[in-house]
């Protein structure tokens, strides 16, 4: 089936294919546990719940976990009604019952060579269920940072973009952490930020090093931080946020620029550079620079495509 469209949040587009009865959902996301925390608790009153992993096997989202179900065939034939657990459980879920399958693409297809070759069981199992399912109004909820799906089964899937987190969910992260964060001091534990500030002593009003003792954090500060996560899961910004403390006993956009660098050091065609030049060095270009800082600030914009002639800035303005 094809992906949902428009720009309807993945939250409130998943609970209009589930109450549509769809029984097969694959939901694409960098952000394995969030996405499944969101969903889950978008449709927890309409639906029994249940989540499947290789490692834990199913944990009912109401019931105790279930024991020996950590085969990948098992939450297909446990949510058809087709697995008993134990000879003391119920014979498989009840109606209208979802169950989360947490990276199941590592299950429902391997790669031989440059093909993508279905696993057969799984596969086959879904077909047969496929109905079944519908009728009973249950359904499968694959989360995966993954869209490697068999042909057998692309027809069968609605796939659902659940997007990085947005500027509002962005700034939520980081005032989370500025609030909850702590540090272990001499075997106790306590706020990063110190009733008396070592940096500062509580001498300076913009000191990034103790908003705990009731400071508010600089505007532009904050927008800088936010800014510079956009495209990094929770955790990434998290670890971008500690990782600053470490280095700079403060918050420093640089550090999360960093956590960026990162991640792109494992895509080997895209390289990223650090630069110090900044609008002042390039001369000229005013309605060129208004347009890009507009552009760089805005939470709808993807970035800008320069195209020109040799020697007329493009270079330099990227920079």
């Amino acid at each position: 089936m094809e992906r949902g469209g428009g720009k309807m949040k993945a939250e409130d587009e998943f609970e209009k294919v589930i109450s549509a009865g769809i029984p097969t959902l694959w939901i694409y996301s960098s952000d394995i546990d969030a996405a499944f925390n969101s969903l889950s608790k978008r449709v927890q009153t309409a639906f029994h719940q249940a989540r499947w992993d290789c490692i834990r096997g199913i944990q009912t989202i109401d019931k105790a976990n279930l024991k020996n179900t950590t085969n990948p065939l098992t939450p297909l034939q446990w949510l058809s009604g087709e697995y008993t657990v134990d000879e003391t459980s119920e014979k498989g879920a009840d109606k209208n019952t979802i169950i989360f399958l947490m990276n199941y693409h590592m299950f429902v297809g391997s790669m031989c060579g440059d093909e993508l070759v279905a696993d057969p069981f799984v596969t086959q199992t879904i077909l047969n269920n496929y109905k079944r399912w519908q009728k009973a109004n249950k359904a499968i909820v694959v989360i995966s940072s993954s869209l490697t799906i068999p042909s057998e089964l692309k027809k069968l899937f609605y796939i659902i973009n659940y997007d990085l987190p947005d500027q509002k969910e962005r700034t939520e992260i980081v005032a989370g952490f500025i609030k909850d964060a702590t540090i272990e001091d001499k075997g106790t534990s306590s706020s990063v930020f110190s009733d008396v500030c070592t940096v500062c002593a509580g001498k300076d009003k913009n000191c990034v090093s103790c908003y705990g003792s009731g400071k508010t954090i600089p505007k532009d500060l904050m927008d800088n931080l936010v800014m510079s996560s956009s495209g990094l899961t929770s955790p990434e910004i998290e670890n971008a946020l500690s990782m600053s403390f470490i280095q700079h006993n403060a918050l420093n956009p640089k550090t999360i620029a960093g956590m960026k660098k990162q991640l792109i050091m494992k895509n080997t065609t895209i390289e990223m550079t650090d630069y110090e030049e900044t609008l002042d060095d390039l001369k000229g270009l005013k309605v060129l620079k208004e347009f890009c800082l507009k552009v760089a600030t805005s939470p709808l914009s993807r970035g800008v495509l320069l195209v020109g002639i040799p020697g007329c800035g493009k270079s330099l303005m990227a920079k």
